[in-house]
């Protein structure tokens, strides 16, 4: 199974990311195509498409450059995990080839509150990203 295969539903395109969903509308995948990180607007739209639906997971591929550079690591904590987690998005998957923390078993879990928390893994490729989200029965 590819994700081609399971995300046929466009909803926001622009020249830097293509946001998609599956048919059910129960995960996301935010495909980047460049190495450049997100305006404000950008991000408000991509933002909007999730807090007005019901998505449980999150896929964000990355297909040029490093996944997050490390400073703007904490800066992704405090601004878009809260907005994923407030959403009701409980497993996120970062694919990134070229990042160097994709090689090592990176599990991290963010409590939103005392009842949800949102689980994260890096992976270097989509067929492992997809076999865990398999594993938690979300496909």
């Amino acid at each position: 199974m590819s994700l081609s295969e399971l995300f046929k539903k466009v909803l926001v395109k622009d020249d830097q990311y293509v946001l998609y969903s599956n048919l059910s509308e129960t995960i996301i995948l935010l495909e980047y195509f460049q190495d450049q990180s997100l305006n404000e607007q950008q991000l408000r739209r991509i933002y909007d498409v999730v807090l007005t639906r019901r998505f449980v997971a999150c896929i964000i591929k990355v297909n040029g450059g490093n996944l997050i550079p490390f400073e703007d690591a904490s800066w992704i904590e405090k601004l878009n995990l809260p907005v994923l987690c407030g959403s009701g998005i409980l497993f996120m998957a970062y694919i990134s080839a070229n990042n160097v923390f994709s090689s090592l078993e990176i599990e991290k879990e963010i409590r939103a509150d005392e009842m949800k928390k949102i689980k994260i893994r890096i992976f270097k490729n989509t067929e492992e990203a997809i076999v865990w989200f398999q594993s938690n029965h979300i496909l």
